[in-house]
């Protein structure tokens, strides 16, 4: 696992977007939406975490019909995904694969995922890494993962990545993959300089921008989700972490 280290000096919370599961390529991807999402982190200076399909990538043997139907070649979408991101390369602070650019990897051994994050010039992570972000020596731990969660409900999304929670102590961590955006915080009980304090994780659910469920989510029966990505703010001054789920709106 990669681990990135960032030292920020700033009297105002950091914000970070997670940006993921765009699906760029595919015919229920918003580009207009992605555009502005983009503009949008630019004009506030967001920190971004790329979360994962970011292109559609379909083959032949993926699920559903997506060969067929992307609006672009798997190479133009690799051209496009990196010339619509590029006005927000130095924010990024790290990329992760998704499943959709693992079926090339899996095929021939190309990451695509690494190569549009040397494209863009940004810290690659592959399956996950941890961001270690030290805010006027206030840290914090963010852990990126696409994840390979499943679920019908949120719920069963979120049980699908408790799992993550046993294994990596961390303020954030974040999953793609389900395309559901939520936030929900986990504490417990830590021994620290005051005696027994309670020491809170922040799982982030991380959206999708694509316009309709239509396509695949629609022929296996799966519900309309809600499009979006979450921000997540880290405070200087104190150790504290929102996420706000309805920035964009």
């Amino acid at each position: 696992m990669e681990l990135f280290k960032w030292k920020i000096k700033s009297n105002k919370p950091i914000e970070i977007v997670a940006l993921g599961d765009i699906h760029l390529g595919s015919p229920e991807c918003d580009i207009e939406m992605l555009k502005s999402v983009v503009a949008k982190i630019k004009k506030r200076k967001c920190k971004v975490l790329l979360m994962g399909d970011l292109i559609d990538m379909g083959l032949r043997e993926s699920p559903g019909s997506s060969v067929y139907s992307q609006t672009i070649s798997p190479g133009d979408q690799v051209k496009e995904i990196v010339k619509i991101l590029s006005p927000i390369k130095h924010q990024i602070l790290s990329s992760v694969m998704g499943n959709h650019c693992y079926r090339v990897s899996k095929s021939c051994g190309i990451d695509i995922s690494e190569q549009i994050s040397n494209l863009l010039g940004c810290n690659y992570g592959k399956y996950q890494c941890i961001n270690n972000i030290n805010v006027n020596n206030q840290i914090y731990n963010i852990f990126p993962t696409h994840g390979a969660g499943s679920g019908q409900t949120t719920e069963s999304r979120v049980n699908s990545f408790k799992k993550y929670l046993e294994q990596i102590e961390s303020d954030v961590l974040v999953f793609g993959h389900v395309h559901d955006i939520h936030s929900r915080v986990f504490s417990r009980r830590v021994v620290g300089k005051n005696g027994l304090e309670m020491k809170n994780s922040y799982m982030v659910l991380a959206g999708n921008l694509l316009s309709s469920d239509s396509g695949y989510g629609e022929m296996r029966g799966y519900a309309a989700l809600r499009k979006g990505c979450p921000l997540i703010k880290l405070y200087p001054n104190t150790h504290k972490v929102e996420v706000d789920l309805n920035w964009f709106e």
